[in-house]
């Protein structure tokens, strides 16, 4: 249910959090491996399995990295 600009967040022991905005979200034939070029930084999603409406089709969701917004907490 990922939709065109939301973000994930990836969390992970060596680089901490990092944020990425979905820019792109289409379904490909199971056997297009061009989906797999990435031409700048970034974060592919293939999601395998198919569905029972296209069992042939994977959903694939390109994400672009931003910055994280950094919330100021103001004490009293």
């Amino acid at each position: 249910t990922l939709g065109i600009s939301d973000t994930l967040v990836l969390r992970n022991n060596v680089a901490g959090t990092q944020h990425y905005q979905v820019v792109e979200r289409h379904q490909v034939d199971v056997y297009a491996i061009e989906v797999f070029h990435q031409r700048r930084a970034g974060l592919t999603l293939i999601l395998l399995g198919g569905n029972d409406e296209s069992p042939d089709r994977r959903l694939v969701i390109h994400a672009i990295p931003v910055e994280a917004e950094e919330k100021e907490v103001k004490q009293p």
